[in-house]
């Protein structure tokens, strides 16, 4: 059944291990299924703001140490299916 939300969240740096990961994750979910038929329906959900300060990201925010106070860092992003 579908629903549901994954939120994604990592110690790292990395666009690789961040949003590469959602990117990627996005694609793998939401190709063809080689019958002409898409399975997935997965999707980013924007989050419009968070309460520490951060650096948007493409699918999600960074927060880093040195503008939140020692918070991070972290990367955080909400996938829905």
């Amino acid at each position: 059944p579908n629903g549901g939300r994954i939120v994604y969240s990592t110690c790292s740096l990395s666009h690789v291990e961040n949003d590469g990961v959602i990117e990627r994750t996005l694609k793998k979910h939401n190709n063809n299924n080689g019958n002409g038929d898409y399975h997935g329906g997965l999707k980013s959900v924007p989050i419009d703001s968070i309460s520490l300060p951060a650096q948007k990201t493409e699918y999600g925010w960074h927060i880093l140490p040195d503008i939140s106070d020692g918070w991070g860092p972290m990367y955080v992003a909400v996938l829905e299916l």
